[in-house]
């Protein structure tokens, strides 16, 4: 694919202003805008915070057409930069796009930007010579049970901090009932 066809397929991309703007989430844009989500936690605090939208959210409001296409720049950006010896064609491209909006709808733009960032930077497995989309799939099934695991995780925690503050309170307001009839015996005396 040459680069003015790149070119355009971004340009049509950026016509869209819907939830965070399409441009802003062109994948160098948002590896910029979004450089700092580093790691799960960072993940687990976007979500929360609502910064991105989910790939569903994106098809909704745009179609999926034009999501797929928004995951081939991604994809694409990936085949490129990794210099492997046997990248993956259009078609494989587009294929590996479509099945990634087909079972992964529900991630967010911030989940991307990490997910190629830490493929990238050889955090979730070794490349050998080529790119293709059962190891794209493979990787992206590896992300989002490490991600589900971190959001159980953090469940979990807040569950218990809520209780233990639940706890604390109670216990702070039995300490000024004594201390309340402690006061009530002294004046009375």
């Amino acid at each position: 694919m040459s680069k003015i066809e790149i070119y355009k397929r971004q340009e049509s991309l950026s016509k869209y202003k819907e939830p965070k703007d399409f441009i802003s989430m062109s994948p160098a844009n948002a590896t910029i805008e979004l450089r700092h989500i580093k790691s799960e936690n960072d993940i687990l605090l976007s979500v929360k915070n609502q910064e991105t939208p989910s790939i569903s959210t994106l098809k909704k409001h745009h179609g999926e057409e034009k999501v797929i296409a928004y995951l081939f720049l991604w994809i694409l950006d990936l085949n490129m930069a990794l210099g492997v010896k046997n990248t993956m064609s259009e078609p494989q491209i587009n294929e590996c796009a479509f099945f990634i909006i087909e079972d992964y709808y529900y991630l967010k733009i911030a989940d991307f930007k990490l997910f190629f960032t830490n493929i990238k930077k050889g955090k979730l497995g070794i490349l050998y010579e080529s790119l293709s989309t059962p190891k794209i799939l493979e990787w992206l099934e590896k992300y989002v049970i490490e991600r589900t695991l971190m959001f159980e995780n953090s469940e979990i925690l807040e569950e218990k901090r809520s209780k233990k503050e639940e706890a604390e309170c109670k216990l702070g307001s039995i300490k000024s009932i004594k201390e309340s009839l402690e006061i009530r015996k002294q004046l009375k005396r």
